[in-house]
């Protein structure tokens, strides 16, 4: 379905694909005498939980983040500096994510994007947009500009620092801004004017220009969801963000990884019910490993493989076969995640 074939909502705003298949999905899955109940929270699986046993299984529901007008501009700004491999057109961007969801969907996967789970109900129900409010709140900053003592300024003048001040700015934010304020982390840094304005303000960001790659902030286990933790400072609040999405959706999530631990989504492979491999490299440790509980044992003839360019070392850490180590790859370990995760 493409979006000029979706209802409108009350504005008259056209509904996207993604946002049709999470209410088709409540509609379908949720019972009547519940819906009221779960007016609140996208219940997508029912009953169920959010698990993988295999990487080789066929997906049902696939969460994907559209690349974010804001967020990816800035980061496009410096490829480099956003960790993307070359410079970004995002208007192509767009039109290629657009394309693979269409795709998905034609091969019978609901396709839901961050985005819409984060707007989801937030015009219509109140705990929703609380929650979202919530979420903003935290992504938002007011400071004094260095040097500036908040106590010199008058009492009236400190209260647009105040967090209650910031909950009052959220609170009369339409969806739009309070999504696109998630998606920027901004900073507002004041400083006296002396003038009739009050405050003169700067402002910094730091985007959420990963996001994209949905995949990173977690892992999917035979018992649920695990949050990842991303070794780039830049990526740190991604995690948050997916978090606060599978909540929304009621998927459980059935653990987390903490420091000194990094695991990235991309470095976990799901083999079978009771075996699941993890590379070992720039982006995941074995601390990640220890805390999952695992049992580590290197093989002989055939080495899981977290193989990096060493001479560079800008390579990515890759899981793959190797018989047996060279000294351009470093050996990694065969791992098993404990039973309560796995």
């Amino acid at each position: 379905m493409s979006t000029t074939e979706a209802t409108a909502n009350g504005n008259g705003v056209p509904r996207s694909a993604s946002f049709l298949d999470v209410r088709s999905t409540v509609e379908a899955d949720v019972p009547p005498s519940k819906r009221a109940k779960t007016a609140a929270v996208v219940n997508l699986l029912e009953g169920r939980k959010a698990v993988q046993e295999s990487e080789n299984e066929i997906a049902e529901v696939v969460i994907v983040c559209e690349p974010e007008q804001a967020s990816l501009m800035m980061g496009g700004l410096h490829p480099r500096g956003s960790l993307y491999e070359r410079p970004v057109n995002i208007d192509t961007a767009k039109q290629q994510h657009a394309e693979f969801r269409n795709v998905l969907r034609a091969h019978g996967v609901k396709v839901l994007t961050v985005r819409e789970i984060l707007a989801h109900n937030v015009d219509t129900n109140m705990s929703a947009r609380v929650d979202l409010e919530e979420l903003v709140f935290s992504a938002l900053t007011y400071e004094m500009a260095a040097g500036q003592d908040v106590m010199a300024l008058a009492e009236a003048d400190r209260h647009y620092l105040s967090d209650a001040y910031k909950r009052e700015v959220i609170s009369q934010m339409g969806t739009s801004q309070l999504i696109d304020t998630v998606m920027i982390n901004p900073t507002v840094t004041l400083q006296p004017s002396y003038r009739d304005t009050g405050f003169t303000a700067s402002y910094t960001f730091e985007p959420l220009s990963n996001l994209v790659y949905t995949r990173d902030q977690q892992v999917t286990t035979c018992r649920g969801i695990v949050m990842g933790r991303l070794r780039s400072a830049q990526r740190q609040r991604e995690v948050q963000v997916m978090r606060f999405c599978f909540n929304k959706l009621g998927m459980a999530v059935a653990g987390e990884i903490r420091e000194p631990g990094y695991l990235e989504g991309g470095d976990f492979f799901p083999m079978s019910r009771d075996l699941a491999m993890a590379g070992i490299g720039l982006r995941s440790n074995l601390e990640a490993c220890k805390q999952a509980g695992v049992t580590s044992t290197p093989t002989a003839t055939a080495t899981a493989t977290a193989t990096a360019t060493a001479a560079s070392g800008l390579g990515d850490a890759r899981l793959g076969w190797h018989t047996p180590p060279t000294p351009t790859t470093t050996a990694a370990r065969m791992t098993v995640w404990r039973e309560e995760w796995v």
